[in-house]
């Protein structure tokens, strides 16, 4: 017999001796066929080929979204999912010593244990996944590597590309398939339903990019914001580490470098970078720095 307790921050107790990491265990079995990790990673790798090059007849750049995806994940779908990748792991004795039925087991108390209190009343989540689990998004993520590859699989004419974060995708097909495909891909799960947003005047907002399609077919990309954004940061005269501030200037300047096409588009950006955090109290020579 083997208890299973868990631990509310991160972790899996089996046995009262042994720690099992979930992320150790269940990551793994992702397969990461259609994703990237971050909108820089995702525009330097997406496009180094120029078979990703805009500019294709009756061809158009698109985003599909998940509408709420951690809450509307189906239990049973992924615990289906994690089982089969489970068997078909041939290292799974080098990561743990329990079997696929123990882990399975485990992985099933994990997601049917969500509590919350709202106004003085106690909640028990029924459907979906919870937002703060750190097994949350390894299970939302073999739930949509399954419904993307079924998606894909099944459709007669499929996108070109399709790359996705999370439950963002980036994605170039014909324009005359866009509504036959939208339609067939929120028919593969009831529960996982997608929006689509088409490119508007050249241009397609994805995460922190404003990818824009050139007539020559290159895509090139700015950093994007969105209309609600209010320029609000760290204020330096909080009481934080310098440390914590100074990483927000750095990760804004990089982020600038890294996600700025053109050297037009970059010296903008530093130079709205520099001005927002001037209004958010830093000095000159933190920025400068």
């Amino acid at each position: 017999m083997i208890q299973i307790i868990i631990h509310g921050s991160n972790f899996v107790k089996c046995g009262g001796t042994a720690w099992c990491e979930t992320n150790i265990v269940i990551g793994p079995m992702q397969k990461w066929r259609f994703i990237y990790t971050d909108s820089q990673s995702y525009f330097q790798r997406c496009f180094e080929s120029s078979t990703n090059q805009f500019g294709v007849k009756d061809e158009i750049v698109v985003s599909f979204d998940v509408v709420s995806l951690f809450t509307k994940v189906p239990i049973q779908l992924a615990l289906n999912i994690a089982k089969q990748r489970l068997q078909s792991n041939p290292e799974l004795n080098q990561c743990t010593g329990l079997s696929t039925t123990d882990l399975i087991k485990g992985l099933e108390i994990c997601l049917h244990s969500t509590n919350f209190t709202f106004r003085g009343k106690h909640y028990k989540q029924v459907f979906g996944t919870a937002m703060d689990s750190p097994v949350s998004s390894v299970v939302a993520n073999l739930v949509m590597e399954n419904i993307e590859t079924r998606t894909l699989e099944t459709f007669v004419d499929p996108p070109r590309l399709w790359k996705r974060y999370v439950d963002d995708t980036f994605v170039m097909m014909k324009r005359s398939k866009l509504s036959e495909f939208l339609t067939h891909l929120n028919t593969i799960e009831s529960s996982i339903q997608f929006t689509m947003e088409k490119e508007n005047e050249g241009c397609l907002p994805f995460l922190d990019l404003l990818i824009k399609c050139w007539p020559s077919g290159h895509l090139l990309s700015v950093v994007y914001r969105k209309p609600t954004h209010s320029d609000r940061y760290l204020n330096f005269r909080s009481e934080h580490p310098v440390e914590h501030k100074q990483s927000v200037v750095n990760t804004l300047l990089e982020r600038a470098k890294k996600l700025s096409s053109t050297t037009q588009d970059l010296n903008s950006e530093l130079k709205y970078v520099k001005r927002t955090l001037l209004l958010n109290g830093y000095p000159k020579w933190m920025i400068k720095n």
